[in-house]
């Protein structure tokens, strides 16, 4: 089965994975170039306006253009902006498109008898069709017309956005440094929820990280984890692993015994004093179910002898292993076999459109009977729309979890859901005990 499995994995290398899903006004005009180290001329930086009367907004708009190399000028309105467009000329325009769009449609107008060249950004509630109302008067006005953005912008479409476009400044590097935002303590842990497709309640949640900074907004990982050193991983990898069980004794003290996951790097799984932290901030009631510890099988296949060695003290604790991105890494069944694993994953390359690709499904519904035969929970990850869930029910894949499910969100949040869920839940029916010569039990 494994060596079949393989044989899929290979003929899925070209999918893409895919995203899914979700977070001081930098010098006006862009100055001329300024003498750099050892005499060498700065680069000039791209120019952009925002046309915004949101101040607050258009400012946080204003630090993200920044933290990429960016210069912003904002404008309340469009009598503003025209006078602007008389000094100086933009490479991009972001439009704030708000209530009907009358702002927006005179800004289109006097963009377009300037013949502005540049791009035109268009910013709006997603899929509204005021939006795309905007963005097909823009064509008519012969303007350069980018695909809209919906609000609120993230930090990391913006950041797409200018390498699409070739604005950003050269070797601009993260968005935030992550030594740093540990340091001022704005890391916060966020919960999604886990859905046992059968009983359809939930079966467990995964902490992911979030930076709340003070001028970007929320940032997700992707906007602040590059370029992070193995130090930045361990003590981040600490602190989500701390997080995860103080909000696991939170819940189990509120009657809520979940099993947490933790997105758990190599360094943090061979390094971390996993064992002790477990038993100093880890629920102390009987019917907490434990820890799972995210790890991708390619790192546990670089590691195996040494990820052996640590596992050995994980399940004295309560502690399992989950095994993330699962097809891409190499690890026999005997390999399999002699780790204490608890889930199997279900790439979202797979389980995105499963419902329609027979090629998707063919390989789910593999690392599902993998999974089961090994004694092994598999999560389909990454779930978004009804059809694919439908499909890996039907496989007997155990848990779901993705945005048609729910999104993460703060502890608070998801104790909130959960209770209302449980106080809006009318009485669970009993369940009649077999007789003999039942094929199965039925509810009352």
């Amino acid at each position: 089965m494994l060596k079949e499995l393989r044989t899929w994995f290979q003929m899925l290398d070209g999918i893409d994975a895919g995203t899914t899903g979700i977070d001081t006004i930098p010098s006006g005009l862009a100055a001329d170039t300024q003498p750099g180290a050892c005499g060498t001329v700065a680069p000039p930086r791209s120019l952009i306006f925002i046309v915004d009367p949101d101040a607050a907004s258009a400012q946080q708009l204003a630090a993200m253009l920044s933290a990429s190399g960016v210069d912003a000028v904002l404008f309340a309105k469009g009598e503003t902006l025209a006078a602007g467009l008389r000094r100086s000329t933009p490479e991009l325009i972001f439009l704030d498109v708000r209530a009907q769009g009358e702002q927006a449609l005179d800004v289109l107008e006097r963009l377009g008898q300037a013949r502005f060249s540049g791009g035109v950004q268009l910013v709006g509630p997603q899929g509204s069709p005021v939006v795309e109302s905007m963005r097909r008067m823009g064509v008519r006005e012969a303007l350069n017309m980018l695909a809209p953005l919906g609000k609120p912008i993230s930090a990391s479409a913006v950041r797409r956005l200018l390498l699409d476009q070739k604005l950003a400044a050269p070797g601009s590097g993260p968005l935030v440094d992550v030594h740093d935002a540990l340091a001022r303590n704005q890391i916060e842990f966020w919960y999604q929820p886990k859905i046992d497709l059968k009983k359809r309640q939930i079966a467990g949640v995964e902490t992911f990280a979030r930076l709340r900074h003070p001028e970007l907004g929320l940032l997700r990982p992707a906007e602040f984890m590059t370029g992070a050193s193995e130090g930045d991983l361990l003590a981040l990898a600490e602190r989500a692993l701390i997080s995860a069980l103080k909000a696991a004794t939170h819940f189990s003290r509120l009657g809520i015994p979940l099993r947490l996951a933790v997105n758990m790097p190599m360094t943090g799984l061979l390094n971390l004093p996993i064992s002790e932290l477990v038993l100093a901030y880890g629920p102390k009631h009987h019917k907490w179910p434990g820890l799972l510890l995210d790890v991708t099988e390619a790192q546990i296949h670089q590691n195996l002898a040494e990820v052996q060695a640590v596992s050995r003290g994980l399940t004295a604790c309560g502690t399992y292993l989950a095994i993330d991105e699962f097809g891409h890494g190499g690890l026999s069944l005997a390999n399999l076999r002699a780790l204490p694993i608890a889930e199997l994953k279900v790439d979202r390359a797979f389980v995105g459109d499963c419902a329609v690709d027979l090629v998707k499904s063919t390989a789910c519904r593999s690392v599902i009977d993998l999974a089961h035969l090994l004694g092994c929970v598999t999560v389909g990850i990454g779930v978004e729309k009804a059809a694919d869930m439908i499909v890996l029910q039907g496989m007997g894949c155990d848990v779901g979890q993705g945005f048609f499910f729910g999104q993460p969100m703060p502890e608070d949040v998801l104790i909130a859901s959960m209770l209302q869920r449980a106080v809006a839940a009318p009485p669970r029916p009993a369940m009649r005990v077999a007789a003999p010569g039942d094929a199965r039990a039925r509810w009352n």
